[in-house]
């Protein structure tokens, strides 16, 4: 599910952001990208409860 996840918001990065003008589309790809390496999840939940 995961990894679905991931290559959705990685495909959608990689073709939408540049139609709307996005500058930070690579930031946005290696965002995606993140949510594959394991703790990474995680940690961005337990700064999100903080």
């Amino acid at each position: 599910m995961t990894a679905a996840v991931s290559f959705a918001a990685f495909a959608l990065a990689g073709l939408i952001a540049p139609e709307v003008g996005s500058t930070t589309v690579a930031i946005a790809m290696s965002a995606a990208v993140l949510m594959l390496v394991p703790g990474v999840p995680a940690i961005n939940l337990q700064i999100d409860i903080m």
